[in-house]
Parts: structure tokens; C-alpha cells; sequence
């Protein structure tokens, strides 16, 4: 009986010991220039542990997994490519989308297709870009000439704005004749 006694003693200790240890992991905060994250922290063999995507993001940077080779990317956010569909304005459809950090600014090629049916000799365009909040970042201006029903071109735009961390970008047409 004092044998048992013992032993449940001894695992209540053990289990008190290790619920202590796993609390004092749990309330570690991060802070990432200055600002709290909600991060979960883990303490292992003495080493704190995070999760290198989350981290990456919250320093502005892109990190993907490649399963192929087995290895993580962390790169700037200063390339990406728009693929989930086609941006309309009016008869206009911009599809392609590649936005590039240039050495003097932003660089956005695009290709254009008119889906009207009269020709447009001129076509004037505005893309307006948005962060992830929906607050406009930057905006690069456009034009076409000589745009046939059904016609596709290639145009390029640019800009001074900084387009770093857009997420979302909507065209507009300005004028066309």
C-alpha cells in the first residue's frame, strides 16, 4: 500500500512538472519590430521554435514550399504573377498579369484583348492596386492604339508608386475612340 502510495505521488510530481512546462511554452510572446504577434513559440531542448512561414510573412517576404526538391524559398514580394483570371474594363480584358520591381519603379506587362465589337483606335487605361486591406497602394496608367474585336496586344506600364504587398489589383478604361 505504501508502495502505491508512492507511486501515485510520484506521478502526480511528474505530471504537474510537465503541464508547468508546457504552460510556461505556451505564453511566450513574440514581438516582430516592436509589433505582438499571435505566433505560437515552443521551447525545445532549450531552443525556441517558430514557424518559419509565419515569420517570413509578417516580415514581408514570400515563402513557398516546393515538395518536388524539398525546399523552402524566402524571397521579397517584389515579383508576382496575377493568375486567377481575367481583369475586365468595359469591353477590354486584361489577362497575364506580371508585375515586376524595376530599377525605377514598378513594371506591369499585361496583355489586353478587345472583347468588343467595333475597333478601338485609342484606349486610355488606369490599374489601380490594393493592399490586403483594401487601401490603395499605387496606380500605373496605360495605353493601346489600333485594337481590333477580338485582337490581342501586349502592353507595359509603370510606375513610382511602391506596389510593395499589393494583393489585389482592379483596371479601369479612362477614354477610347
Amino acid at each position: 500500500m505504501k508502495k502505491l502510495s508512492k507511486v501515485m505521488i510520484l506521478a502526480s510530481a511528474l505530471t504537474l512538472t510537465f503541464s508547468a512546462g508546457v504552460f510556461a511554452a505556451t505564453d511566450i510572446k513574440l514581438y516582430v519590430e516592436g509589433n505582438k504577434t499571435n505566433i505560437q513559440v515552443e521551447i525545445i531542448d532549450g531552443s525556441s521554435y517558430v514557424p518559419l512561414k509565419a515569420v517570413g510573412e509578417l516580415l514581408g517576404k514570400e515563402v513557398k514550399w516546393e515538395e518536388a526538391t524539398r525546399s523552402i524559398y524566402i524571397s521579397d514580394k517584389t515579383q508576382s504573377t496575377i493568375s486567377e483570371g481575367e481583369y475586365q474594363a468595359d469591353n477590354l480584358s486584361f489577362y497575364d498579369l506580371n508585375v515586376v520591381k524595376g530599377k525605377l519603379g514598378w513594371e506591369i506587362v499585361a496583355e489586353v484583348r478587345n472583347d468588343g465589337a467595333k475597333e478601338l483606335k485609342n484606349a486610355v487605361f488606369t490599374a489601380v492596386f490594393y493592399n490586403g486591406n483594401g487601401k490603395r497602394v499605387g496606380t500605373a496608367q496605360g495605353s493601346l492604339l489600333d485594337l481590333s474585336p477580338k485582337e490581342n496586344h501586349t502592353v507595359k506600364l509603370e510606375t513610382a508608386d511602391d506596389l510593395t504587398g499589393y494583393k489585389s489589383v482592379k483596371f479601369q478604361l479612362d477614354k477610347t475612340n
